[in-house]
C-alpha cells in the first residue's frame, strides 16, 4: 500500500501533510504507514485511495489490495503477511 500511495501522491502533487489533514491525522502518523513501519486498517487504506482517487484499487477482506484494472489478477500483501512469512 505504501509505494501505491506514495507514487499517486506524487502523480497528483500531493503532500504528506495534505494527505494527512484529509484523514484527520498527523503527519507523522502517516509517515509511520508511508515508511511501512505500521500498518493503517483496511478502512483507512480504502480512505486513502478514495482521496487519492484511485479508484482501480479493490480493498479485500484479507487484507490484501487488488487492481481491477490490470489484465491479470495483482495483488499486494499487507506488512503483518510479509513479516510472518519471513519468520516461517
Amino acid at each position: 500500500m505504501a509505494g501505491l500511495a506514495k507514487t499517486r501522491m506524487k502523480e497528483v502533487g500531493m503532500t504528506q501533510e495534505q494527505l494527512a489533514e484529509a484523514l484527520g491525522i498527523t503527519q507523522g502518523g502517516l509517515g509511520h504507514w508511508l515508511n511501512a513501519r505500521r500498518e493503517p486498517n483496511l478502512e483507512v487504506i480504502a480512505k486513502i485511495f478514495n482521496i487519492l482517487k484511485m479508484p482501480g484499487f479493490v480493498v479485500n477482506a484479507d487484507g490484501t489490495i487488488s487492481d481491477s484494472r490490470a489484465d491479470h489478477n495483482v495483488s499486494f500483501n499487507s506488512i503483518n503477511e510479509s513479516k510472518e512469512a519471513t519468520l516461517l
